[in-house]
């Protein structure tokens, strides 16, 4: 999560100019706008600059203030959110659920009037407002409780913008982490006998990124992996979960303000750590060669 204005300074810090503000609205809008169903990230206002919540809203196009309620700061300081935040999400989860209910009244052995009854209950209108709008008030207690850890982080100043992020979208840049790879080689080597040899271990991967993405919760990708049965795919338990908590803590979190606990941690101790393959921190002498590869001691290379 990110305040729009601060978009500007990771473009320049990944395509090496500085664009208006007005110009990074307009460009935002137009690719949430352009991808459906859903597209990569939605727009979200803080409620303090609401004066009202409505269930459609617009996202901050340049020169307008349409959508719900109004903006007081002006569009640049909306946020951009995952869109699993996004209120065409929450709308369709919403939506969901009364689906949901109103498929289990048929099986309740009501009679006709009451089932009719239960029904004009559900798809009334003024009863769906009111759940979206519970629903809604939710998601922005929750982001509103993110923004508060952000301030938290404030201390650790802007986090870094790899500028591998120019040539490739987030999933990809994610996926390339060294300890993506070394889960994925580890999965390539305990493959399940009904799974495809070719395509298992780059599916759960992402699966596993996805599943931190959706709850910031590093413990997300023990349970994500749990549910794919892979803590049953060897022996050694402690490294299975060494190397699925390895790629939590290397992955950006909303929570930490765009930081992986692994950068917080480097920075706490003031050098770089490194890992081994089974996830657990490496002892590294201070005359051993440095693990980064440069041909130097640890102590005048990464362990100054």
């Amino acid at each position: 999560m990110v305040p729009v204005r601060d978009v500007v300074s990771c473009v320049r810090q990944l395509y090496g100019f500085e664009p208006t503000e007005e110009e990074v609205i307009d460009g935002l809008y137009e690719a949430a706008d352009r991808e459906m169903p859903y597209p990569p990230f939605e727009f979200w206002r803080p409620l303090r600059s609401r004066k009202g919540l409505e269930p459609e809203t617009e996202g901050p196009k340049s020169g307008s203030h349409s959508g719900a309620g109004s903006v007081e700061e002006g569009p640049a300081s909306w946020y951009i959110v995952h869109f699993s935040f996004g209120d065409h999400m929450v709308s369709g989860q919403v939506a969901q659920k009364l689906s949901r209910e109103m498929e289990s009244l048929y099986g309740k052995g009501l009679s006709p009037e009451k089932l009719s009854e239960q029904i004009s209950r559900l798809i009334d209108p003024d009863e769906s407002y009111k759940r979206l709008e519970r629903s809604l008030k939710e998601r922005d207690a929750y982001i509103e409780d993110l923004l508060h850890c952000h301030q938290e982080k404030e201390g650790l100043g802007p986090c870094p913008v790899d500028p591998a992020l120019a040539e490739v979208d987030v999933t990809e840049w994610k996926t390339a982490l060294p300890q993506a790879v070394n889960l994925r080689n580890w999965l390539d080597a305990h493959v399940p006998g009904d799974a495809n040899d070719c395509l298992f271990a780059d599916d759960v991967v992402e699966r596993l990124i996805e599943a931190h993405d959706m709850s910031d919760d590093p413990q997300a990708i023990v349970r994500e992996a749990a549910d794919l049965d892979l803590l049953t795919l060897s022996d050694d338990y402690q490294g299975v979960i060494g190397r699925l908590m390895a790629l939590a803590n290397a992955l950006p979190t909303w929570t930490n303000n765009g930081w992986s606990p692994m950068a917080i941690h480097e920075r706490e101790v003031g050098h770089r750590v490194f890992y081994n393959p089974d996830g657990t921190e490496m002892r590294v002498g201070r005359n051993d060669p440095c693990p980064c590869g440069s041909g130097k001691k640890y102590k005048k290379c990464c362990g100054r």
